[in-house]
């Protein structure tokens, strides 16, 4: 009897520890649509501001010590990967793609009417004194940013509207942990913040 248990407990660990892997790496598909005016920025003023990885510690406050890895640009497109720190066991990468759209015939970048705006970023974690499984959570903003949108001064200021994605871990998913609309009203709180200071 003594030995049948011992034979079934390592298969019951084993079957703990490939269960546990497999629910920190499904991770379930979460989209929103957010939009958002701002009337005392020019678009080409917002989409430099968030095009600019120097800026995102003042809205992430989990983005630590960051370095581009990647840079690369043209007269219509800038874009450059970012490696960075998120804390003892955490890591990430971003990259960032910020092109003009809309007006060919703008005479420069900064004049352009339309800027849109790719934000791919890929977060990994590692277990406590484990180097695996990590588990990672990916999320994409695409970003629009327009002129006008405010009802009583039509033309003025900019509009910025965003499409978020997230893949979120199955286990966070769970918890109520992902939100994507949530996380994107937080961003935009702390934008506007910055954008006072």
């Amino acid at each position: 009897m003594v030995l049948v248990l011992w034979r079934r407990r390592p298969r019951a660990l084993a079957m703990i520890v490939v269960s546990v892997t497999v629910a920190l790496a499904v991770h379930v598909p979460l989209s929103t649509l957010t939009e958002a005016y701002f009337p005392d920025h020019t678009p080409q003023q917002l989409a430099h501001f968030l095009s600019d990885f120097a800026n995102y510690p003042l809205l992430y406050p989990h983005i630590r010590s960051w370095s581009v890895a990647e840079d690369w640009s043209n007269y219509s497109t800038w874009r450059y990967t970012v490696r960075y720190e998120c804390g003892a066991r955490c890591g990430g990468q971003a990259e960032v793609t910020h092109r003009r759209g809309g007006d060919s015939e703008a005479p420069s970048h900064s004049h352009s009417r339309v800027h849109r705006l790719l934000v791919h970023i890929k977060q990994c974690s590692r277990l406590p004194l484990l180097s695996w499984p990590q588990y990672c959570e990916e999320s994409e903003v695409e970003t629009q940013i327009v002129s006008g949108g405010g009802s009583s001064s039509e033309g003025r200021g900019a509009l910025l509207v965003e499409r978020t994605y997230e893949w979120c871990g199955a286990v966070r998913a769970a918890a109520l942990r992902c939100a994507p609309h949530r996380h994107r009203m937080w961003h935009l709180q702390a934008l506007r913040e910055a954008l006072r200071s």
